[in-house]
């Protein structure tokens, strides 16, 4: 069995780098490459995610487990649509407790330092993954829909690109042991939500490009 278990949230993500491997009508796509990796859709959403994938790690013997897909940015992050990036840690932006004030508070509390959530060691990390860019990821139940949250998840947690599963990931991951590395490809910005600005297959161009192909290619 191949060592490597490559996880998407959702099919459109996968389809756009693996397009001749993975057919749409699959109701639970899993393939192979070259007999080097597993490749699987999960469900997008921090349960469903972690549901799947820890069903897939309880069965299967895997060294190291990828998560690829796409992120939204922030502004603040400096990065631009259609960078790819290596997410190193994670915090759960929207777990906690409001005040009668309408403040938002993090629970477990942390601060702008703190990163509950880390992957696995980079120098055991395929070098097209080890060559990218670091950031800090924020995972989310809901996703920023106004530029007022997204300042204020900005400056309460520090990070650079928000998803909805990379936390999950890297706390199952470490519960199984397997090394575990997230890449993201940045498809729009953390702001106000529109979806016309959105460019996600130029992302997932750029994943495949830079990360997908190279890794195949070996």
């Amino acid at each position: 069995m191949p060592g490597t278990l490559i996880v998407f949230a959702s099919a459109l993500e996968c389809n756009a780098v693996f397009p001749e491997q993975i057919r749409l009508e699959e109701r639970t796509p899993f393939f192979s490459i070259k007999n080097h990796f597993d490749v699987a859709i999960l469900e997008v959403g921090i349960l469903p995610f972690a549901t799947a994938l820890c069903s897939l790690l309880y069965q299967n013997r895997y060294r190291t487990v990828l998560q690829m897909g796409i992120a939204g940015a922030f502004f603040e992050s400096s990065l631009a649509i259609g960078d790819v990036v290596r997410v190193d840690t994670e915090t759960i932006g929207d777990q906690g407790f409001q005040d009668i004030d309408g403040s938002f508070h993090p629970w477990p509390l942390c601060s702008s330092k703190e990163n509950p959530y880390s992957g696995g060691d980079l120098m055991r990390a395929p070098s097209c993954i080890k060559a990218l860019k670091g950031v800090r990821g924020l995972t989310v139940n809901t996703c920023t829909g106004t530029s007022t949250l997204a300042l204020s998840r900005r400056n309460l947690f520090n990070a650079d690109v928000e998803s909805m599963e990379g936390a999950s990931f890297f706390a199952l991951c470490s519960v199984f042991g397997v090394d575990a590395y997230q890449v993201r490809a940045v498809s729009n910005y953390v702001s106000e939500r529109n979806k016309a600005s959105w460019r996600v297959e130029e992302a997932l161009h750029q994943l495949k490009k830079k990360v997908i192909d190279p890794m195949v290619s070996l």
